[in-house]
Parts: structure tokens; sequence; C-alpha cells
């Protein structure tokens, strides 16, 4: 549909050079104003075509954990590229992006996660999921491992490989209807940088 969707191209420069620039962006805009076509139309070919990211959309209306979601979502997005994914430990988010490689050609990938009406949080999920997801995003934006790994961390006795020596390269974009932007500071505290782009 990118043929369909023209015009917009400074508002897909700018947000092209949004993503570049930092680790969490949050886009918001009134219902109908065309987020999700200036995501797919606009920013995913951009990212496809100038730099080495596979753009991953993202949608939470649907049955599972946040990390099944996300993983699911990774893959999915793998084969439509044509990407190899050499998947690897599936227990959670951070695990899963830490250990994973995604291939195009001699490229190495780096997923941008794009959650598209990211409102639907509130609308369709309940508070446990929500927690969840937060505190998978916050640590991918942060570059602190989860708790759950700290944790784990903690009682290991031999030295070896940690998950949380480097954080797995990564960018997130949250897109929803700016009447839910306020209802975002309830995720603040899992995601400490939400609202600095």
């Amino acid at each position: 549909d990118q043929q369909i969707f023209f015009g917009r191209d400074a508002d897909i420069d700018r947000l092209f050079e949004r993503v570049l620039g930092t680790q969490l962006l949050v886009l918001f805009g009134k219902s109908g104003l065309g987020k999700t076509s200036l995501l797919m139309a606009g920013l995913f070919p951009k990212l496809r075509k100038e730099k080495p990211l596979l753009p991953v959309p993202i949608r939470v209306n649907g049955p599972g954990s946040p990390a099944e979601i996300i993983i699911a979502a990774v893959t999915e997005s793998c084969r439509r590229a044509g990407a190899e994914l050499t998947s690897g430990n599936t227990a959670g988010v951070w695990e899963f992006l830490r250990s994973s490689l995604i291939w195009s050609g001699d490229l190495l990938l780096t997923p941008v996660l794009v959650f598209d009406q990211f409102e639907e949080i509130f609308t369709l999920r309940d508070t446990e999921f929500r927690t969840s997801l937060a505190s998978e995003l916050g640590a991918l934006a942060s570059g602190i491992p989860p708790e759950r790994l700290r944790a784990a961390e903690g009682t290991r006795t031999e030295p070896g490989a940690r998950l949380g020596e480097q954080p797995p390269q990564v960018k997130i974009l949250l897109s929803l209807r700016e009447e839910y932007l306020g209802t975002l500071q309830e995720l603040t505290v899992a995601i400490p940088g939400l609202f600095q782009e």
C-alpha cells in the first residue's frame, strides 16, 4: 500500500531520525490520523532500505504472554523479510533477543519492536499482562536485565556467560491514540524513560 500513502515524506523522515536516535520512542496522535499507515507504508520500508534494521509489528490483542507475543512477532517478521533467525532462549524477551541473531545475507539486523495500537494494553489486557510487558520493555529500554535474571545471577556460584553482561540490541516504538497518553503514566515505574522521547 506504499503507493497509496504518499505525501508524508517530512513526517516519515522525522520519525526515521527519531527511531535511529533513541532506544524507546512514543508516537501518539488522534484516532484516524494515519499512525499505522505512517508506520507500515512509510517508516518500515525506509528502515529496511536504509539501515540494517528489521521492523517488527506487534499487536497485544491476541492470546499469549508478552514474551510469547513478541517472540512470535519477531519470528514472523523474519519469515516475511526472508531473514534468517538463529533463535535462542525463549524464557523471556530479554533472553530471546540477547541469544538470537537475525541475518539478512551477511548483515546482522537489529529488531525494531513496533507496538501499534498500544492502547490495547489498557482496553484489552489485565494488570498482570501490563506489569509483565512493562517490565520486559523497561529492561530492554534501560539495558538493565530483568529482575528475574538479576536474582538468578546472584544465586550462581560458578562463573559463566551472563545474559546481563551486554544488553540486547533492540529499538522500541510504542504507537497509540493520544487520549491514552496520560494512561501510560501507570507504566513509568517499570519504564523510567517512557516520556523522554
